[in-house]
């Protein structure tokens, strides 16, 4: 499984919304949406990422919530 296809399988189990994009150096970027527990399990998933990939750092900054759609999809 493909990191962002990981970014959005852990967002929909826990029940967030947002979006999750490659960006031009390599990285990858998401934002999320939902209750403070959630995004906080769905962070530690991220730093873990799926079997057998390496992550190597996650930054984080918390925003005031915009009102994501009902879903959480890639962005190409």
């Amino acid at each position: 499984m493909g990191y962002r296809a990981f970014v959005q399988a852990q967002a929909v189990k826990r029940d967030l919304t947002g979006w999750v994009r490659n960006l031009a150096d390599g990285g990858v970027e998401s934002e999320a949406e939902g209750n403070r527990r959630a995004v906080e399990g769905f962070i530690e998933a991220l730093k873990a990422g799926p079997y057998l990939s390496r992550v190597e750092h996650v930054d984080l900054q918390w925003v005031e919530s915009t009102g994501q759609d009902s879903f959480f999809r890639i962005v190409m």
